[in-house]
């Protein structure tokens, strides 16, 4: 397992990323987290992890219009839409790998959906400008969905619980964002980059594990 301390590389971008705000270091994260997939697990990723490599892709898109809101008028909306095809992509993987018969997953993923809607109708959708509203919700309904993938994906039990950890790991901090631009909680900002980042550590540890 020496091959895991390889993944302090995109643990130090992801710290300076939070520290400086420079775009680079937060490509860094995401694309060290590409890297030491295709180094570690080979030809095998791209025969059965293509699908987490393109998440990960897609969120490097979804970083770009974020990071670069002052250069495209609907780049918020961009961005949504780009972590959008990420947890489309999440659910994919998982579902294409999914353990038969796991009633307690559909219902850990339902209780967790209504939950979430009831946060989302209650505190967040009045607040949210109004162009952003639907597609918020689009993106609650598809990350719960990646939790349910997570929770009936059939791994080995170390791989599954680093999978299952890094979608609530994206989860918790989508919430952030919308406690912090939405509902104008400041306070919950500290965490949104660090469980981003953990998000696609913890997702690409949990691939080699399975891969190797």
């Amino acid at each position: 397992m020496w091959w895991m301390l390889l993944f302090l590389i995109p643990a130090v971008c992801g710290f300076f990323a939070i520290r400086t705000g420079k775009y680079p270091f937060k490509v860094a994260v995401t694309g060290s987290c590409l890297g030491l997939m295709i180094l570690l697990g080979g030809t095998a990723v791209f025969r059965q992890g293509y699908w987490i490599l393109l998440a990960l892709l897609a969120s490097l898109a979804g970083d770009y219009f974020l990071s670069h809101l002052d250069r495209h008028k609907h780049g918020y909306l961009c961005g949504i839409g780009a972590f959008f095809v990420a947890h489309v992509l999440y659910c994919v993987y998982a579902f294409s790998h999914m353990e038969a018969g796991n009633i307690w997953g559909w219902c850990i993923a339902g209780a967790v959906l209504a939950g979430y809607l009831f946060y989302f109708f209650r505190f967040v959708f009045g607040s949210a400008p109004k162009e952003l509203r639907w597609a918020a919700l689009a993106y609650l309904v598809v990350s719960c969905a990646s939790l349910a993938g997570g929770l009936l994906i059939a791994l080995p039990l170390a791989a599954k619980i680093l999978y299952i950890a890094g979608i609530i790991s994206i989860i918790v901090s989508d919430t952030m964002i919308c406690e912090n631009d939405f509902c104008h909680h400041p306070q919950t900002k500290a965490w949104i980059l660090p469980l981003y980042y953990a998000c696609h550590i913890l997702l690409s540890i949990a691939l080699l594990l399975y891969l190797r």
